[in-house]
């Protein structure tokens, strides 16, 4: 492991990376302090990474048998650290080469998703029996999704809206529970974020008994109903610490929600399908640098394994990409730099900006 140069230096490709390790060992001394704290720190950082991109726990520590992290360490970023008597404290930054690490996944016949998605926004609502919140961060389901989308280190990109008096009276908590698309849509123009996930928390009691019950579902960016997302019925709410207390049940629920987008999102741009297929697009070129963009971001994808120029002239090039993955993680890349394919009427797809950007 080395050390990064300056603070400027990141990850090129930050799904390959992890940032911000906080480290706290103690040893015989502090030098084997610092060792071992470091290799600790490293080892959680690439188990976050191969978390990330491979999904299951048991295809992960396959790799992990046959593979040590020292092979794929890119850089280590020291952002702060202070050596003491017989102990190390520090914050680090870990980056691994996305080129050896795809091609030892590769090797091992594993498939893995990289895409980073666009930003959705979370907006919690609790409907407790005094009334809507969405903006108070001590209500525990507020609160703890907020702690949990500062801390998520997926794919799939969570924003959350921090409450303000501007906000919280612009954004009604009532008008966010029952969905109204306008809220919603100007929601996530604050959040500058394309799809919004709506997390609802309904309170409600049976006798002396509380009950709560969840549901998610996901919207566009203007605000427009997409799919459900997640729906849990009625829990009855303990009172003893750990067995179904409101904390045990909120967090519970939030992680199956996090895990359904993360595995959808995962399963639509999966890479290193052995068998790979072939699309022909036509690029439509006004300009030179036109050309260069496009060029430089079909270059920038890794789901395009290859790619071959037919034709080439001053106003548009024909163009062969040999994919590792399917069409729709093609779609998805694409996306993230506001273009799209768009069927001609000779079957032919052409790459144009996508509508609205």
């Amino acid at each position: 492991m080395t050390s990064a140069a300056n603070a400027s230096e990141r990850c090129v490709e930050p799904v390959f990376g992890v940032a911000d390790i906080v480290i706290d060992q103690t040893a015989d001394n502090a030098n084997a302090a610092r060792t071992k704290g470091m290799r600790l720190a490293a080892e959680r950082a690439f188990v976050t990474v191969l978390d990330r991109l491979l999904m299951a726990p048991e295809r992960r520590d396959a790799f992990l048998q046959k593979h040590d992290l020292d092979e794929f360490t890119d850089f280590v970023h020291i952002i702060e650290e202070n050596n003491l008597p017989k102990r190390y404290i520090g914050r680090l930054d870990f980056c691994f080469d996305a080129q050896r690490l795809r091609s030892a996944l590769k090797q091992a016949n594993l498939r893995w998703s990289e895409l980073q998605s666009p930003p959705i926004l979370v907006v919690p609502v609790w409907n407790g029996t005094d009334g809507a919140r969405a903006w108070q961060l001590k209500n525990k389901w507020i609160g703890a999704w907020h702690q949990f989308v500062s801390s998520n280190k997926g794919l799939v990109s969570f924003r959350i809206l921090q409450p303000t008096l501007y906000r919280e009276r612009r954004l009604r908590a009532e008008d966010l529970s029952a969905a109204n698309q306008q809220y919603l849509a100007s929601a996530a123009v604050l959040a500058e974020a394309q799809q919004v996930l709506l997390v609802i928390a309904n309170e409600d009691y049976d006798a002396s008994t509380r009950l709560v019950d969840v549901s998610a579902d996901l919207y566009d960016g203007d605000g427009k109903y997409l799919s459900a997302v997640f729906k849990h019925g009625k829990s009855a709410i303990g009172k003893v610490a750990g067995k179904n207390d409101l904390a045990t049940i909120i967090n519970r629920h939030i992680i199956s929600i996090a895990e359904s987008m993360e595995e959808g999102w995962h399963a639509a741009n999966l890479m290193g399908d052995p068998v790979s297929s072939r699309l022909t697009v036509d690029v439509p070129i006004e300009t030179l640098a036109d050309w260069a963009s496009r060029l430089q971001t079909l270059r920038s994808i890794a789901v395009i394994d290859k790619m071959e120029i037919h034709k080439l002239d001053i106003t548009s090039a024909i163009v062969s990409l040999q994919l590792v993955g399917p069409v729709t993680a093609l779609e998805n890349a694409l996306a993230v730099h506001n273009l799209q394919l768009r069927m001609k009427d000779d079957g032919l797809p052409v790459l144009t900006v996508a509508q609205g950007n």
